[in-house]
């Protein structure tokens, strides 16, 4: 497969935790890194790691958005992340520069169908397309979730999925309508 936000190993989970402190907007397609932004910092810095060692954090740059990196994915090679507050980014991953591509929803997650070149975003309870020339969001629909969908990611096959962090339960999500449709339990409390 072709993973874009790791959903799949707590120690990386998709919301912000005091004990790892970062948001994994996507691994390399290139090699076997990770690249996040550490929150537990400020100002926000890019990083990269080996997931092999994901204690050892490599600073890349001080991230220059204006509030913390919300959601991220990586879309034809290019790292693409959202501030929390809204604005769509490209970064660099070598020396963390980042270029405002223009203002969007506040999203809390990001994703990215290959096949179609279509980047989705969600926040709390709607899912988006995001044009990723402008920044702009068009609602694709409501999800119809317990209350905050904190991520999203979207596998090679073009499957959407999300994360609550309400009822901690994953969804699938029709990226057609918006609507999620509970898989089952974390069986993690991220909240």
């Amino acid at each position: 497969g072709n993973p874009r936000n790791n959903m799949a190993d707590e120690r990386f989970s998709p919301t912000y935790f005091h004990d790892v402190g970062m948001k994994i907007t996507s691994p390399s397609r290139m090699d076997s890194t990770f690249y996040a932004f550490d929150i537990n910092t400020y100002p926000v810095q890019s990083v990269w790691f080996d997931p092999t060692n994901p204690d050892t954090l490599n600073v890349i740059a001080y991230s220059s958005a204006s509030s913390l990196i919300s959601a991220g994915t990586w879309a034809n090679g290019v790292w693409y992340v959202c501030e929390y507050y809204g604005g769509l980014y490209t970064v660099e991953p070598t020396t963390g520069d980042m270029i405002l591509i223009g203002g969007s929803t506040q999203l809390n997650g990001l994703g990215y169908v290959d096949t179609s070149g279509t980047m989705y975003g969600c926040d709390s309870t709607n899912l988006y397309i995001v044009d990723r020339n402008s920044g702009v969001t068009t609602m694709v629909g409501p999800m119809n979730n317990a209350g905050i969908m904190i991520d999203m990611a979207i596998d090679s096959y073009g499957n959407a999925y999300g994360v609550d962090i309400i009822d901690n339960n994953l969804y699938s999500i029709d990226l057609s309508t918006g609507t999620a449709t509970i898989i089952g339990a974390t069986g993690y409390t991220a909240n």
